[in-house]
């Protein structure tokens, strides 16, 4: 075998292995903050019954595999230069007999700031630096979570911050602007609003998740669940719009690794055949 089919194989094994650990560990009634603000019912119960994903082509595993270099070399640069962080330290809290798992990227030790870091690509950061767009409800759901599971772990968040890095650099032109140039690792770092108000929708949906795992159910699709979560969102006196921006139901099934294995998403697309056959 070639080196670089070996190193192709090598890659789907790494991002399998590292799919295969968190299904795994989830399996032991563990639900990971991240299943809870993936937005698909059904997608995080099949990570809490420890079904594992059908294998990825190497098309799929690419652009997140990248992220994963890219955030391991960072952590590992904060880790041995800049003093004073805990990094991706796992911490839990129980809920309803089942734990609820957070691995923050980063925790200043002094005034315990939370920071988590996100590689996006250039279009996406100028949206960030420049646009000054907000960050997606998910990004929130996700570091509210992590500083409720803190402050039960006797470490109260003060502060919590999305660091965009970019991925690569890039000059964007616009029609009578001049151009804007994007650095590689440029950063740019966008505050988060902490409120016990997100939490509570998050818990909300757990004890969904929870229940339907005992009784055996199926869990609600990305549309399903986006419109629950709105619901739960207007009832904490929080604007559901934001949801709308973010926009799940146009992108989540397609990067899901539980795509060609989904009743609902087959069901989905039986029905648009039809409705074009009409």
């Amino acid at each position: 075998m070639s080196i670089v089919n070996q190193l192709y194989r090598a890659m789907l094994d790494e991002y399998q292995d590292g799919q295969k650990s968190r299904i795994l560990e989830t399996g032991d009634r563990e639900i990971h903050v991240s299943t809870l603000t993936s937005y698909c019912e059904q997608r995080a119960l099949y990570e809490m019954r420890g079904i594992a994903p059908p294998e990825p082509t190497l098309e799929d595993v690419g652009a997140r595999f990248h992220g994963t270099i890219l955030h391991n070399a960072v952590e590992d640069i904060i880790n041995r230069r800049i003093k004073g962080h805990i990094i991706e330290k796992e911490y839990r809290v129980k809920f309803h007999g089942w734990s609820i798992v957070a691995h923050p990227d980063l925790v200043a030790r002094v005034g315990t700031r939370l920071y988590d870091l996100k590689f996006v690509n250039p279009y996406k950061f100028h949206m960030v630096r420049d646009v000054r767009m907000e960050n997606p409800p998910s990004y929130t759901f996700q570091l509210n979570m992590y500083a409720y599971i803190l402050h039960k772990n006797k470490l109260p968040v003060s502060e919590a911050y999305v660091d965009y890095i970019s991925k690569s650099k890039q000059k964007l032109k616009s029609k009578g602007v001049p151009p804007l140039e994007i650095r590689e690792f440029e950063i740019a770092e966008i505050p988060v609003e902490l409120s016990k108000k997100y939490v509570n929708v998050m818990l909300r949906h757990a004890e969904d998740l929870i229940e339907k795992y005992e009784r055996g159910e199926e869990g609600l699709d990305v549309k399903g669940t986006v419109e629950k979560l709105k619901r739960y969102m207007l009832e904490e006196g929080l604007d559901p719009s934001v949801l709308d921006r973010e926009n799940p139901e146009k992108w989540m099934c397609d990067y899901c690794d539980y795509r060609d294995m989904c009743p609902l998403l087959q069901r989905e697309k039986v029905k648009e055949e039809e409705e074009i056959e009409i």
